[in-house]
């Protein structure tokens, strides 16, 4: 196994944020990319390590630009406090500015340690949270609604959203995220109709994208189960919404693929084909995704096969210790090492599917409490483990949903940039690697997101949060979309190479 490692750190890359793996030796594709920690109060990136912020930009006009902080400069400690590693300097700033802005009527003002001297930065107060933020928060609203009209700026022609990773499967997965926050958060209607005739057209379709992966590591390259899960969960909160019968046409047909697609274990592999590059199939995270699908099918109306079913709830608990933990998968070297991303998407999925009375479900629930604050350490994208550790939360309910948001809302802001948009968070791993999944997928993955996960609590998509029937509601208000597809014009393309 050390071998391996080593071997595949000659030269990072990873799969669309998705694929949970570390990196594939040698890939021509690799794109290496910055690992910085952006400070989205005070609108400066560094590079940071326990004790320190190096200071990578600064925006122009920015709270620390006019300040006359600059690149290069190190930033150790904030209102007089020496940063100590917990909470990491980014969030310690973050949460300073934050108690400031409590204070602030108008203008807040914090005091940075820059180069060893004493430097005020002040910045426009956005006032305070309400105690249910994100519910019914103005300064959370404003946030969202500035990444939602960012996101919707992205839109190409065809109505996908653009990654610089992993093809026709790349923009499947990132369209249908995008699209489902819009949904979320109330975006505008044409725009989530334009996605959906995306999604419809493209979903499950052979890949267009013209990239050609054989031979390269003599192993299966298909990536397609990620573009099924993503896009039936898209479908069917799209689906109960607008009793589309194309929609729901379309959500069938994807359902009926996962299952197809399901492994003989009853876990799930990149795609179906075979072994990857590597020699294995199943990884568990990408069945997460695609039983959420599954659910979403099942709650308009599909009849899910429950012997396929019964296998994959069987070969996620295979993964565990017993303890509840969700592992990597049930292969020598794999099972048993539970972590709180795996295990969210896990109880995520269970309640999508109606199995939350199951004894496995309950014990999942006190390993994810236990190490919720552990989410954004999750291997590969932090994003994902963020997204799906956001939805269990409010799954399980109130005090579950509070902790999240307690833990997680500096980090958030954090990431908010000027511009509206969210940026890749570094992990342990990306700065150890030089490469960020997150980054590598794009701004409007992270920004997506970001933004599904602040809108959870306006239950406008019932059907990922277990709020709605296995059947569409009947005297919906939703006006009934239009049934054409989009155009033709194409985003970048990229490419999805599986790993460890």
């Amino acid at each position: 196994m050390s071998q391996r490692i080593s071997r595949v750190s000659i030269v990072a890359s990873v799969v669309l944020s998705f694929a949970a793996a570390v990196a594939l030796a040698q890939d021509p594709f690799s794109k290496k990319e910055s690992s910085d920690t952006n400070v989205g109060p005070l609108g400066f990136t560094a590079s940071a390590s326990d004790k320190q912020l190096d200071v990578r930009s600064v925006e122009s006009g920015g709270p620390a630009d006019r300040a006359g902080i600059k690149s290069g400069d190190s930033i150790t400690g904030v209102d007089g406090a020496a940063f100590l590693g917990k909470p990491e300097p980014a969030i310690a700033v973050v949460l300073a500015c934050e108690a400031a802005d409590i204070r602030a009527k108008k203008e807040a003002q914090v005091t940075l340690t820059v180069n060893g001297k004493e430097v005020k930065v002040s910045f426009a107060s956005a006032g305070k949270h309400a105690a249910s933020c994100p519910k019914k928060c103005k300064r959370c609203e404003k946030v969202v609604q500035s990444a939602v009209a960012w996101l919707v700026s992205q839109q190409k022609g065809d109505g996908c959203f653009p990654t610089e990773l992993g093809g026709k499967t790349g923009k499947v997965v990132v369209t249908s995220l995008s699209a489902l926050a819009l949904m979320a958060a109330g975006g505008p209607e044409e725009s989530i109709a334009r996605a959906a005739d995306y999604v419809i057209k493209k979903c499950g379709a052979p890949d267009d994208s013209g990239l050609n992966m054989g031979g390269m590591g003599g192993g299966n390259w298909n990536q397609e189960n990620w573009e099924l899960g993503y896009g039936a969960i898209f479908l069917g909160e799209y689906a109960h919404r607008t009793r589309r019968p194309d929609v729901k046409a379309k959500l069938f047909e994807v359902a009926k693929k996962l299952e197809q697609n399901q492994e003989a274990s009853g876990g799930w592999a990149h795609g179906p084909g075979g072994p990857n590059a590597l020699g294995y199939l199943e990884l568990e995270i990408v069945g997460n995704w695609g039983l959420l699908g599954l659910g979403a099918a099942k709650r308009n109306g599909y009849a899910l096969d429950k012997e396929k079913l019964a296998k994959a709830v069987a070969w996620i608990e295979e993964t565990t210790r017993g303890d509840g933990g969700v592992g990597y998968s049930p292969r020598s070297g794999q099972k048993g090492f539970g972590e709180a991303g795996r295990t969210s998407g896990a109880i995520a999925a269970f309640a999508s599917l109606g199995e939350k009375q199951s004894p496995f479900f309950a014990k999942m629930c006190d390993f994810y409490r236990g190490r919720m604050a552990t989410l954004g350490s999750g291997h590969v994208s932090p994003w994902m483990h963020m997204t799906s550790g956001a939805i269990a939360a409010y799954v399980l309910g109130a005090r579950d949903w509070a902790s999240y948001v307690e833990l997680y809302r500096p980090q958030l802001l954090a990431a908010r940039k000027a511009d509206g948009s969210f940026a890749a968070i570094p992990t342990h791993e990306s700065d150890l690697l030089h490469s960020n999944t997150d980054a590598q997928v794009g701004p409007c993955w992270t920004t997506a997101s970001a933004i599904l996960i602040l809108s959870l609590p306006n239950e406008k998509v019932p059907v990922l949060i277990g709020k709605a029937g296995e059947k569409p509601e009947k005297g919906s208000k939703a006006k009934p979309q239009r049934e054409t597809t989009g155009g033709t014009r194409s985003g970048s393309e990229g490419v999805e190479p599986q790993v460890k």
